[in-house]
Formats: structure tokens, C-alpha cells, sequence
């Protein structure tokens, strides 16, 4: 099996290391020796992308990705592209945030270009040391789980200083106020709906301790039922469904929703965004 640096270095295509690895983003990065300029990654070609970031990992560690799980609670999604982190549907917001509870879990998502998930501030020297993964043609995605109340912004190391590629996740104590992906005891959404983001629908797992009726009901984001998306009786075991986005016969503005689950022993609501 091929290694994960081993993957990305093919990426190079056999290119040498460029004059630029010497201004390579370090783990210190207040020294200008180690910072690509503005200049530098406009003309960097995919091949000498590839290469920073084979270099920049093998000699720093990945830190933070955790294995993808079925029982996993993945909260809300960052589609990773040129210059952007994107959750909410909206690449005119570049900034986005991300709204979650203790234990769930954020999903970066690789959709183009040679970019990393790294927790922290550009200048700041603690950068990364939450959470510091590649995310690009070899790392398609990776999962990073927050299991402590705060605001944690995160960056792209090579695009964060000059194009502003951030994002910010906060992270809430777990209530039953406040909508979850998942349930840690296997009942309710047993995964997070997918594809999150999507433009037209999506489908999700539930689980029920009981047999009895269940009803799934969409909400947005002002707390709004739009639509029952499933009303029926059900035996006890886990369930699949689908919503195809649609209320009223229309399909939803883009913006973010809730399915709320409503079963003999057990509620629970998973957040999905729309965006067209």
C-alpha cells in the first residue's frame, strides 16, 4: 500500500524541488524564510503545489484527523476549493462558520486545489496544534472531532495570509435545545444527512429503540416547520429516507435546515445546508 506522502509526491510529476521550497510556510511562521509570497502561489503549478505539501508533511506531523466511523457524529461540512472554506452555499461569504455541539465531528471536504485545514491563526505560532491535515488530490477529506466548548478559527497555511482563506467553527455545550447530527446511543440519525451541502435533497439513517410511529419534520433555520418529510409507522431498527429539498411543491431557498425526528424513545435533529 502506498503511503500517504508517497501519494501526494506523485502528484509532482516528477518535478524537482523549485526555488520557492526555501520560502515554504514553517512551523515558525513570524519568519519570513518560511512564508510563500502572494506572488509565488499565483504561479505555483499543481505539480510544485503538490511538492510543498509533500514536503511540509513529511517533515511536520498530521495532527487531529480522526478515523471516519459509523456511529460518528459529522456536524457540518467545509468544502475546501481555491480560495475558500465553504459550509453555508454561499462562496461570497468567505469566511464562513460552523455552528456545532461537544463530541460532533467537522467533515473538509477536497473539491480543488492544494490546501490544508489548520487550526489557529496565520501568525499565530500555536498554529496547528489542534488540528493540521492536507486537503487535496491524495486527501480527499479528513474528519476532525471537537470534544471541548469554544471558538476555534482555522486556516489554509499556504492561502490563509494573503487570500483569506478561513473559517471558524464554534463549539457549544451538548443540550436539548440546540440541534444534533447524530446520537451517541445509536438511536435517532445514525449519520449526518448526505451530501452536506446539497443542492437538491439528501438522504439520512435513523434508528428507533421502539416500534411505534416516527415523523421526521424540516425546519429552517429561523425554527420553522416547512414540510413532514416522513409520518409512518415504523418497527424498531434503524430506517433509511430521503428528502428531496422540495416544500410546498417548490424547492427551498438555499440556506441552512433541520430534520427533526419524533419517535417512541427518542428525538433528534440533523442540520443540513441547501445551497442552488
Amino acid at each position: 500500500m502506498i503511503d500517504v506522502y508517497t501519494r501526494r509526491a506523485l502528484f509532482a510529476g516528477g518535478i524537482g524541488l523549485v526555488a520557492m521550497a526555501a520560502l515554504m510556510l514553517g512551523s515558525n511562521p513570524t519568519n519570513p524564510a518560511h512564508r510563500l509570497q502572494a506572488s509565488d502561489r499565483m504561479t505555483m503549478s499543481d505539480a510544485a503545489m503538490a511538492r510543498w505539501s509533500h514536503d511540509f508533511y513529511a517533515t511536520h506531523p498530521i495532527r487531529g484527523a480522526v478515523p471516519a466511523s459509523a456511529n460518528a457524529v459529522i456536524a457540518d461540512t467545509f468544502l475546501v476549493n481555491s480560495f475558500y472554506f465553504d459550509t453555508d452555499g454561499n462562496t461570497g461569504t468567505q469566511i464562513d462558520t460552523a455552528k456545532i455541539q461537544v463530541g460532533q465531528r467537522i467533515l473538509f471536504k477536497f473539491v480543488g486545489g492544494f490546501h490544508t485545514a489548520t487550526s489557529g491563526t496565520p501568525n499565530d505560532l500555536t498554529a496547528g496544534s489542534h488540528f493540521d491535515v492536507p486537503i487535496d488530490p491524495a486527501d480527499l477529506e479528513a474528519q476532525v472531532q471537537f470534544d471541548t466548548v469554544g471558538t476555534y478559527p482555522f486556516f489554509c497555511r499556504p492561502h490563509g495570509a494573503f487570500f483569506n482563506m478561513r473559517g471558524v467553527i464554534v463549539v457549544k455545550p451538548s443540550t436539548s435545545g440546540v440541534p444534533t447530527a447524530a446520537n451517541h446511543a445509536g438511536v435517532g440519525f445514525t449519520a449526518a444527512p448526505w451530501p452536506n451541502p446539497s443542492s437538491h435533497g439528501a438522504a439520512f439513517r435513523f434508528a428507533m429503540p421502539k416500534t411505534g410511529r416516527a415523523r421526521i419534520d424540516a425546519y429552517d433555520a429561523s425554527g420553522r416547520r416547512i414540510v413532514t418529510v416522513l409520518d409512518e409507522a415504523l418497527t424498531a431498527g434503524e430506517h433509511a429516507g430521503t428528502w428531496d429539498g422540495r416544500a410546498n411543491g417548490r424547492a427551498t431557498a438555499a440556506g441552512v435546515y433541520y430534520l427533526r425526528l419524533s419517535a417512541p424513545g427518542v428525538q433528534s435533529s440533523a442540520r443540513m445546508v441547501i445551497g442552488h
